[in-house]
């Protein structure tokens, strides 16, 4: 099944490359290009995307308001987060991972770059372009799970199921579909890296979604 894909960028011949490389690959399904951020706003929810590729505006690449608009697009949706940026300093990649990217790619990375990062997202990891890693973060040393990966919707999704709800039950006292609920278990389960329902409990018990 295609990778749902919304793409986020101020700049038109952005969003036109990007969605030409990405509906050039069948494993990718390109369903909004959004263009600016009040655009996605004002759409979000419609598209259920699995991805989202945010292109901060060359004026906050790494910024306290490029943490905010990552915060904001995991506030609107329960998708993985993919930033494109131009600048590699170390603190500010730092910041753009523990404010919820999965991925950080370089601006004008090769489409095998994209393709990498979306492959490794999907699967559960995170992804930081080749030779900017080594400055954010030891990838061999082991990780507490990434609860702070989660949206707000997978941790309230994810806390009432600890709690011994079933996904229909969640469904009817949040007002939503059940496939909804399912697709935020489902997509926090690949971020907390849960293969099964009971790799998933453990994981609740040891790390309670409502510290």
């Amino acid at each position: 099944m295609a990778t749902r894909i919304v793409v986020i960028s101020d700049h038109p011949l952005t969003v036109f490359s990007l969605c030409c490389l990405l509906g050039s690959v069948p494993a990718c399904r390109v369903v909004d290009d959004a263009g600016s951020w009040s655009a996605f706003r004002e759409r979000a929810g419609e598209d259920e995307p699995e991805l989202v590729i945010l292109d901060l505006p060359a004026c906050i690449r790494q910024g306290a308001e490029a943490v905010e608009m990552i915060g904001a697009v995991r506030g609107q949706t329960s998708a993985a987060v993919m930033v494109l940026t131009d600048s590699a300093h170390a603190d500010g990649l730092a910041n753009l991972l523990d404010a919820g990217a999965s991925a950080i790619v370089q601006r004008r990375a090769p489409l095998a770059v994209y393709l990498d990062a979306m492959t490794s997202v999907i699967a559960g990891r995170r992804y930081v372009h080749d030779g900017w890693a080594e400055r954010t973060f030891d990838q061999d040393a082991p990780r507490q799970p990434p609860l702070s990966a989660l949206s707000r919707c997978e941790r309230q999704v994810l806390a009432l199921i600890a709690k011994g709800n079933s996904v229909s039950e969640i469904a009817g006292c949040q007002a939503k579909t059940v496939s909804t609920v399912s697709r935020q278990k489902r997509t926090g389960m690949r971020k907390l890296g849960a293969a099964n329902d009971r790799e998933l409990f453990d994981l609740l018990r040891a790390h309670p979604t409502d510290r």
